[in-house]
């Protein structure tokens, strides 16, 4: 029996058992309802694959069947069903010899892809190909709709729409639409094409384009990308149109022109290739004969990432800039107009059960004019650095090695390598009500030096014992509410003798800064250069509530201090002070979450001497419904810094929302950054405009800019990325 005849029969059989059964050979048909508001959700657009459907059977459900061969006529009722093609009409026309519908009245076809309501049809459910007119359609993939006149799909995955209208809005009458002689949507490509397009905001034509090529997927595509505008005060305008060539799916190049109207025109441009064991990008930005400087200016950038096996990694990064004012004249925050070096790394990596090596190259480039060149920073060329951490065996005992030997070069100033080695060994007892850790250790330290006095010693070195105790015990109690309260008391001894270290070099030490977690370290400097001495005795305690719920800690408090028995005589230079014995700063830090919404914390850290703060924070953020998100922050450092923060974004309506920043400075610089704008969202687009003044270089110049977006959903936006006014979320 060949397919005809074989679906004729099915046919049929389905035909007589409903006759028999006396009920309707449907069930009652789900209602067709295109999709209406913001809250769309539909499956994701897959085409399944012709052969796969060809092959599926074709059930075909009526009130009545004429079964007449090669012509059968269903009426009322009928449901025609194929995989997930489903059709639903009052009389349908079918020839079995070529597997063709005609349908003469009011229909309603979906897939996995598209759902059509149409006045008339004929479709081949074979080559997956037809005709609908006067249809109105959805697209699954990118939730499109629209009417149009005439419709042709092709194969299963091509729709050609003739005097057509096209828009993601979701609304009953969109916002935005694209009104076309032709629109052709490929679900293969992903991409959508109209011919003679206007598109009209609001039902007024706002532009017309002969020709227009728009994604309808994720899809990467060459192509033109969205615009991106803005204006500053001491750049004028700033336009760039970014075209994205999809040379493959493992690479891709994105060219970048841009025009600043005060200095010239800018070619950007990345690169990104990707191999199964690596990524790669390249990045330039090259501006000839700035209007401002006169001069060429650029930037580079190069990536690398690699796997070797599980166990090897590569890395490279290459950053360069022309000049020191780059970022002051062509960053767009303050975060990049304050720059102060680039770093340029290359390295490989390993990494064990018990250990882990990285052996790196790395090199800075300087930008900021007040870093004087006996502080700018060495390279290393190269650090090669070892770290094990070993149980032994049957007991309580654990080896720790931290290893590192490095080359540091710079052209003004003491050179040369320098080997450390910080063996120790812990003992630890840990129970549910608390723990003991004593450890015992070893520091050695040697140089090979150039570029010295002729009396220095060109190999000097150091060596330290270093011993610590560390316990702490654990309390908790049950709420009334059900929650839990612990109280969490700590102590921790360290002894470290003295050894002069004036005559080592500063390669990449300094001091720590002072804070909670500074508590309990071994060293009191960052860097191998300096290793504090020490006879001190830490005392703290911490207090955490957590909720009974799911055990979110809602309240915690932290205070600390440190008891030096004999002064620490260690200092990064000779004239700088020693610490006396006595007492270090009180630390306190606290956090409180009573709802939800609400976050605070608070630091302080207090020099009982000079009964002042030495350091000092405090912050609040709310996350309201509906959008509403409000935060203030203070920083406070005894000479240094003294500047607030205050961040909010306020929804004020349905679809409006105003956003806002100003930070602070009180000791002298005053407004660091200011910035106001206001956005506009719906199902169909959002638009944003903000002004931002932000401090731009170390001389109080500011910069003032306006940056616009529109955004139209489905097709993309024009104008600047959105601000990040919250980590988690942008403007």
């Amino acid at each position: 029996m060949n397919l005809a005849d074989w679906q004729y029969w099915r046919l049929s059989s389905v035909i007589l058992i409903l006759s028999l059964s006396g009920t309707l050979a449907a069930s009652e048909p789900e209602e067709f309802v295109l999709p209406v508001g913001c809250a769309l959700e539909l499956a994701a657009f897959e085409i399944p694959k012709l052969e796969t459907r060809q092959n599926l059977p074709i059930d075909i459900e009526s009130v009545e069947g004429d079964l007449v061969r090669p012509l059968s006529t269903f009426s009322g009722d009928v449901v025609v069903t194929r995989g997930s093609q489903k059709l639903r009409t009052q009389l349908l026309n079918y020839n079995l010899d070529d597997n063709k519908f005609d349908i003469p009245g009011q229909l309603e076809y979906s897939d996995s892809g598209l759902l059509i309501r149409a006045g008339s049809a004929r479709y081949n459910l074979t080559a997956e190909s037809g005709e609908f007119t006067q249809l109105t359609y959805l697209l699954r993939s990118n939730n499109a709709k629209g009417q149009a006149k005439l419709a042709a799909v092709s194969g299963g995955n091509t729709l050609e729409l003739q005097e057509v209208g096209y828009s993601t809005c979701q609304d009953e009458v969109p916002d935005w639409q694209i009104r076309a002689r032709q629109i052709k949507l490929n679900a293969t490509t992903g991409r959508g094409t109209a011919k003679g397009a206007k598109l009209e905001i609001k039902g007024v034509p706002v532009m017309y384009l002969p020709w227009l090529s728009f994604p309808i997927d994720d899809r990467r595509q060459t192509g033109f990308l969205y615009p991106s505008i803005g204006r500053s005060n001491d750049n004028g305008f700033d336009v760039s149109v970014p075209w994205y060539w999809n040379i493959a799916p493992n690479q891709d190049l994105t060219i970048i022109p841009r025009w600043i109207s005060d200095r010239g025109f800018v070619l950007g441009s990345e690169y990104r290739f990707m191999t199964p064991r690596t990524l790669n990008s390249a990045e330039v930005t090259y501006l000839a004969d700035d209007s401002q400087t006169g001069t060429n200016r650029y930037e580079y950038k190069l990536k690398h990432s690699g796997v070797i096996n599980p166990q090897w990694r590569t890395n490279l990064r290459v950053h360069r800039v022309s000049d020191q004012e780059f970022f002051i004249d062509f960053g767009d925050s303050l975060v990049q107009s304050s720059r102060q070096f680039l770093r340029s790394e290359v390295g490989l990596t390993g990494r064990g059960k018990y250990w882990d090596l990285e052996l790196i190259a790395d090199d800075f480039q300087v930008l900021d004019e007040a870093v004087n060149l006996n502080r700018a920073p060495y390279s290393r060329v190269p650090r090669l650095t070892y770290r094990m951490d070993i149980p032994i065996k049957n007991s309580r005992f654990d080896f720790r090695l931290d290893s590192e030997v490095v080359g540091f070069d710079r052209d003004l100033g003491v050179t040369g390598a320098r080997a450390d080695l910080l063996g120790r060994v812990f003992w630890t007892l840990e129970q549910a009500g608390g723990f003991i850790q004593p450890s015992l250790g070893y520091r050695f330290t040697r140089y090979s030096l150039s570029g010295i006095a002729d009396q220095a010693d060109a190999s000097p070195s150091r060596g330290n014992l270093i011993a610590s105790l560390d316990a702490g015990l654990y309390f908790d109690r049950q709420l009334s509410n059900g929650g839990q309260q612990t109280l969490e008391p700590r102590i921790y001894y360290l002894f470290v003798p003295f050894q002069e270290q004036n005559d080592l070099p500063d390669f990449d030490t300094d001091e720590m800064t002072f804070g909670f977690a500074q508590l309990f370290n071994y060293n009191r400097f960052i860097g191998a250069d300096r290793q504090g001495d020490a006879n001190q005795l830490t005392l703290a305690l911490t207090s955490r509530v957590f909720d009974p719920g799911f055990g979110l800690e809602r309240l915690s408090l932290s205070i600390g201090q440190i008891f030096y028995f004999a002064d620490q005589r260690v200092t990064m230079r000779p004239q700088d002070p020693i610490q006396q014995a006595g007492t270090s700063d009180f630390i306190a830090e606290f956090g409180w979450r009573p709802g939800d919404s609400w976050y605070s914390r608070a630091g302080i850290q207090w020099d009982w001497q000079e009964n002042q703060p030495e350091v000092a924070y405090t912050g609040v953020e709310y996350h309201g419904p509906s959008e509403l998100r409000l935060g203030v922050e203070y920083r406070y450092r005894r000479d240094e810094v003294d500047q607030f923060d205050i961040r909010a974004s306020v929804p004020v309506s349905g679809r409006w929302q105003l956003v806002g920043r100003w930070n602070y400075d009180r000791a002298d610089t005053g407004t660091l950054e200011a910035m106001a704008g206001f956005e506009y969202r719906s199902c169909c687009w959002a638009a944003r405009v903000m002004g931002r003044r932000y401090l731009r270089n170390r001389d109080s110049d500011m910069r003032t800019g306006i940056y616009f977006e529109f955004e139209l959903s489905g097709l993309g936006a024009i104008g600047r990325e959105s601000y990040a006014l919250f980590n988690d979320r942008k403007f």
